[in-house]
């Protein structure tokens, strides 16, 4: 059967039904697009800070990070946008977060001195809660004699603080959870901001995830089989065996 034979069998109503599907198709694919952006400009950008506990009872900052694209955060986050934009590569996930140091009212230890003119207190306080996480502060206070005024000044000033970022899948899989701690119990997380940029476009994700191009299973459809010798035929079509589908058609 040569091609010309081929294209006479096929009818206008083959055609039209191939059309009618590619459009339902396209449409299909282009309203999930949609509704996934909707999703990340609503949701992703109004979420908070949660309180969570691992399996150790730790308690740690979490929030909620999605696959994002590139103009999403440039629309819509422009902090995250322009750590993106210092980097040389390009990131597959990108997060920012801002820590404030809180320490409660603490009686310091101090030393009184007294000369002719002023007292003197020097004071400090050091705190340790292991190797990598501490809190010193050294300083003095002077008060003159004959007028009561003073000054107060540091001479040290120091903190130690471990920073444990993880990212892992939500309970629900629907989106990944930024997961930060420290160890250190005066350290507050204000804010985390991250999204996990389309790994589709990452390279190295690709070589990591083995593609073949053929598979075994069911398949179904409307579409055209021909066989060398017998006529054309076109129709729905069920079956299970063998397919074979290169990348360039795969969308």
């Amino acid at each position: 059967m040569t091609v010309a034979d081929l294209l006479n069998k096929i009818s206008l109503k083959d055609v039209l039904i191939v059309i009618l599907f590619a459009f339902a198709g396209i449409f299909y694919f282009q309203m999930k697009d949609y509704k996934e952006q909707s999703i990340r400009n609503v949701i992703v950008y109004n979420d908070t800070i949660a309180s969570y506990r691992n399996k150790l009872g730790e308690e740690c900052a979490a929030k909620n990070m999605y696959i994002q694209q590139v103009e999403d955060l440039k629309k819509n986050n422009e902090s995250l946008y322009a750590e993106i934009k210092k980097l040389k590569e390009d990131p597959v996930v990108v997060v920012k977060t801002e820590t404030v140091f809180v320490k409660d009212t603490t009686y310091l230890n101090t030393v009184a001195k007294e000369d002719s003119t002023e007292y003197r207190l020097q004071w400090n306080l050091t705190e340790s809660y292991d190797k990598y996480n501490w809190f010193t502060i050294e300083g003095a206070t002077s008060i003159k004699k004959d007028s009561l005024s003073y000054s107060t000044y540091l001479t040290n000033l120091s903190i130690g603080a471990n920073l444990v970022l993880d990212i892992v899948e939500s309970e629900n899989k629907n989106n990944f959870q930024i997961i930060t701690r420290s160890d250190n119990p005066n350290l507050r997380f204000t804010n985390i901001e991250g999204a996990f940029l389309d790994p589709s476009k990452s390279t190295v994700i690709k070589n990591a995830i083995k593609q073949t191009n053929f598979g075994f299973g069911i398949y179904g459809g409307y579409g055209l089989s021909a066989t060398p010798g017998e006529k054309c035929l076109t129709g729905w079509q069920v079956g299970v065996g063998v397919f074979w589908s290169p990348n360039f058609l795969r969308f």
